[in-house]
């Protein structure tokens, strides 16, 4: 990704214990020809081409990528995988990247 604004390292370890480094990309959200705002996300190791979010708006689909990775990170645990903190045996801080909301 060349326009990445933000990025995260996580070591994830998947049930059969093959561990891989995941580097977390998010892209400045654009406006297509079209007047469509968009905004790119990439997960290495979980996914291998940069995923377009859109919204109506570059907040929103900055928003909705950031929730599609929060999603992704999820279901990697819920099927077994693990989540650290690359080079440490501390736990990736899953809530203090992607806090749940309270609506």
């Amino acid at each position: 990704m060349e326009d990445a604004i933000a990025q995260a390292e996580i070591q994830c370890v998947p049930p059969s214990g093959d561990s891989f480094t995941s580097i977390l990309r998010v892209g400045r959200p654009c406006l297509d020809d079209r007047g469509t705002w968009s905004c790119s996300l990439s997960m290495d190791g979980l996914f291998h081409e940069d995923r377009p979010l859109f919204g109506d708006d570059s907040l929103q689909a900055l928003c909705l990528a950031m929730d599609f990775a929060r999603g992704q990170l999820q279901d990697f645990v819920s099927r077994g995988g693990q989540l650290f903190i690359p080079g440490t045996k501390d736990s990736f801080p899953l809530n203090a990247y992607f806090p749940s909301p309270n609506i």
